[in-house]
């Protein structure tokens, strides 16, 4: 088996960053590179406990969803629980008939299947950051929002670049 082990944080772990790590004994051989995902924001990991991520699945789209950010001013100057709100309501509607509209939404899919989402929003030359972690309500089939923190960063646009520039597996 080829080793391709990497250890990284890309970014400013106290606004925005991405924590990179393959775990050798997940891995049979090379080809899914799997390991740990985590996002900085803020200060606080997202998320909030470990996850398998396979890395070679994960970098890719991560980088294609930072480098085509969605503007929208109105989103980006709303206050960050209402505009969260508004996002996942974008991302994924409660009316079946309405596609899922997923612009701004950055959660890596391991995120996602954990209810740990992170969205981005760009204004002008800055990116704002929103992220939680949310409990899923069987019964409303939704995540609730009851009681929800919500943590954002407000990077500058080329900080974006530099980190989308970092962000391969080795």
């Amino acid at each position: 088996m080829k080793e391709r082990m990497v250890e990284v944080v890309i970014g400013d772990p106290y606004k925005f960053s991405v924590i990179l790590q393959t775990i050798p004994e997940w891995n049979i051989d090379d080809t899914f590179c799997n390991g740990i995902l985590l996002f900085g924001v803020n200060g606080d990991i997202y998320p909030s406990k470990i996850l398998t991520a396979t890395l070679t699945s994960e970098i890719q789209p991560l980088k294609e969803k930072l480098t085509s950010l969605a503007t929208d001013e109105c989103l980006f100057s709303m206050e960050k629980k209402e505009a969260f709100k508004k996002i996942y309501d974008i991302t994924m509607p409660e009316d079946t008939n309405i596609e899922n509209d997923y612009r701004f939404d950055i959660s890596p899919m391991s995120f996602a299947d954990d209810g740990c989402f992170v969205f981005a929003i760009r204004s002008g030359c800055r990116v704002r950051i929103l992220a939680s972690q949310l409990k899923y309500n069987i019964k409303e089939s939704r995540h609730d929002f009851e009681d929800i923190y919500v943590n954002e960063a407000i990077l500058e646009l080329y900080e974006i670049n530099e980190l989308v520039s970092q962000l391969k597996i080795i």
